[in-house]
């Protein structure tokens, strides 16, 4: 049975402003994505009902139009300490130097379903140390890098003034040593990106899973 996939614009009819195109990340990150090519959206029109007002719908980006790469480092610059939405100072182990800051990107050409909050009944909320909560991400879920939610984060709320994920602390598949890396964006701290310890038992840290697509 063919899968017929939803268009472009059967999308923005569905998700209203939770549907951010390459046009809005152009506009939003002064980005060159083609809006006309190799853009396809590897979701039904049914899936994407079932997550109308749970989810937001984005096209990925590596590199604004100067070329540089859109990694946490560039969103720290971009949104530095002062200015709304902006970062938090980091806490503890400085983290600019490893990897996942300073080179991993969203992938150019991908769309995300990345959901706006912890799902109140998803299972990784359950007190519980952090690889048992990664342990429950489903077969249709999949938990993305710290610099996908940064990316989500300020993308949404520059369009749709919504803070994503408020008063919760994302669990990504960025590691520092034994630590798992965290984001969240609570209203008195901005965006915070650090580290989730090993064993940390704790209510706010939870999945916030992206749906795979289905190509």
């Amino acid at each position: 049975m063919k899968i017929q996939l939803a268009t472009r614009a059967e999308a923005r009819a569905i998700l209203g402003r939770d549907f951010h195109g390459p046009e809005i990340v152009n506009e939003i990150y002064n980005c060159d994505l083609n809006n006309d090519s190799g853009w396809i959206i590897p979701y039904t029109k049914e899936c994407l009902k079932q997550y109308k007002g749970k989810c937001i719908l984005f096209s990925g980006c590596d590199a604004d139009k100067d070329g540089n790469k859109m990694t946490i480092n560039w969103f720290h610059k971009k949104f530095p300490v002062g200015r709304k939405p902006g970062f938090t100072p980091q806490f503890g182990t400085p983290l600019n130097n490893f990897p996942f800051w300073k080179e991993t990107t969203c992938q150019r050409q991908r769309y995300y379903l990345l959901p706006k909050k912890i799902p109140l009944d998803h299972p990784s909320r359950s007190r519980g140390p952090m690889k048992l909560k990664l342990s429950k991400v489903q077969e249709h879920e999949q938990v993305e890098p710290a610099v996908v939610y940064v990316f989500a984060i300020f993308l949404h709320y520059l369009r749709a003034k919504e803070i994503m994920y408020p008063y919760d602390y994302i669990l990504t598949t960025d590691k520092v040593g034994e630590s798992f890396v965290r984001v969240g964006h609570f209203k008195y701290k901005d965006v915070y990106v650090g580290l989730a310890q090993p064993g940390m038992i704790y209510n706010m840290l939870g999945v916030a899973p992206s749906i795979k697509p289905l190509i």
